[in-house]
């Protein structure tokens, strides 16, 4: 199966999310696309099916999340939060949240992911968009302890289990609180951290139900502060 380029279109300053599109047609004429992803949902679904060929890490690169998806909107929406400075992705995934820091101006955005083949997806996003000169990809795990002059860090659906989310929450307070600027996305989950959260926008994602067990997945944009209370 080739590959499917998703569109990520302008939309309204609403609560809606982008709107993907899984086919490689152009998007249609009256709709700027401004991000275009080189997802593989059949990868994902043999990963799901047991049918792994290579690595046995879940190949989160593959699939546009909500929480990338939400993240990346704010940031098309508030540039200013990224114009001009050093940006830094936490769990990269296909790159989209790091791609969308690039192209609102980011001078400078390092996408940190543990999966190579998360490496190889973010560099070929990064060129499909035009803006393979200011992103870098960096195989590391995560919290790393590399890249902390990040001015920005971006974060999002990386809470899925106790023991990382309390590890990769942590890391972030860290940062927030010797002066970075934290905004993770999640959807609520269990381990999502609710303390010293400054809610910024939430919005309604249309999700595969075979991903999310939900067809509208909703998602919020946060500010993470770096107030030492527990996670």
């Amino acid at each position: 199966m080739a590959p499917a380029i998703a569109s990520f279109e302008t939309l309204s300053r609403s609560n809606v999310s982008p709107r993907q599109s899984m086919s490689s047609e152009a998007a249609p004429a009256g709709e700027r696309p401004e991000i275009h992803l080189d997802l593989r949902a059949d990868v994902w679904a043999s990963f799901q099916g047991g049918f792994v060929d290579g690595p046995s890490t879940p190949p989160y690169w593959a699939l546009a999340w909500p929480g990338g998806q939400a993240l990346a909107r704010y940031i098309l929406d508030h540039p200013q939060i990224v114009a001009g400075r050093h940006v830094v992705d936490w769990g990269a995934g296909s790159g989209l949240a790091a791609i969308a820091a690039a192209i609102a101006g980011a001078r400078l955005v390092r996408a940190i992911d543990r999966d190579p083949r998360s490496i190889e997806a973010i560099y070929e996003n990064a060129r499909l968009n035009g803006v393979s000169n200011r992103v870098v990809a960096v195989k590391a795990e995560l919290p790393s302890s590399a890249h902390k002059d990040g001015e920005v860090i971006l974060a999002a659906d990386l809470w899925y289990d106790r023991f990382d989310a309390n590890r990769m929450t942590a890391g972030l307070r860290s940062l927030a609180r010797r002066g970075a600027t934290v905004l993770l996305a999640d959807t609520e989950r269990a381990f999502t951290p609710r303390r010293n959260l400054k809610v910024l926008s939430r919005y309604s994602i249309i999700t595969d139900p075979g991903i999310e067990q939900t067809r509208l997945t909703r998602v919020h944009v946060a500010l993470l502060e770096g107030a030492m209370e527990a996670i």
